[in-house]
């Protein structure tokens, strides 16, 4: 995943969700020779994997390792993996909304909205992934969603009003919504 040609990032991840779809189950299993399920050596090295993927390619990662993640029937199992899959987008969803309860104007920022998106995507593929079990990442974050959706849409009204409806179409204001 860390290739840079054109292409072969998207082809690992592509390949890597198929896997992941197919053989779920060996991932959250300890196999011959191993000391720990494959899963744990993937979420332990998680920043490492990513760090040189797009956003859709991070969606997609995150969609392949939830697949793997609600393969495990363990259920207390089940909620440390998603709660240490999550731990890197919560850490960033946790900054931008502490910095943002001293300084709404950090909802105004073209790259802090980007990354809020970002964050609710993963979430979204994740969540698509897992099922009913991500229902314990979603109740960490959704009072804070409220909040962020409540103070982005009043700064969308508010440019809404000021500078009429063809705010809508530029870039902060559409990613807002």
């Amino acid at each position: 995943m860390h290739e840079t040609h054109d292409g072969v990032q998207d082809m690992a991840c592509d390949t890597f969700i198929k896997i992941a779809q197919k053989c779920k189950r060996h991932f959250v299993t300890v196999q011959v020779a191993e000391v720990m399920p494959f899963i744990e050596e993937i979420l332990n090295g998680i920043n490492a994997i990513i760090c040189d993927l797009q956003p859709h390619q991070i969606h997609t990662f995150y969609e392949a390792v939830g697949y793997m993640i609600q393969a495990q029937s363990d259920v207390q199992v089940q909620e440390r993996l998603i709660e240490k899959c999550m731990s890197l987008p919560n850490q960033v969803w946790d900054r931008i909304v502490n910095t943002a309860t001293h300084n709404l104007d950090t909802l105004k920022d073209p790259e802090c909205v980007k990354q809020l998106g970002n964050i609710l995507k993963t979430n979204v593929r994740a969540c698509q992934a897992i099922g009913h079990p991500f229902v314990t990442q979603l109740g960490r974050i959704y009072l804070d969603m409220l909040n962020v959706y409540q103070v982005l849409s009043e700064n969308i009204s508010s440019a809404v009003a000021e500078n009429g409806e063809v705010v809508l179409k530029q870039p902060l204001v559409a990613s807002m919504r």
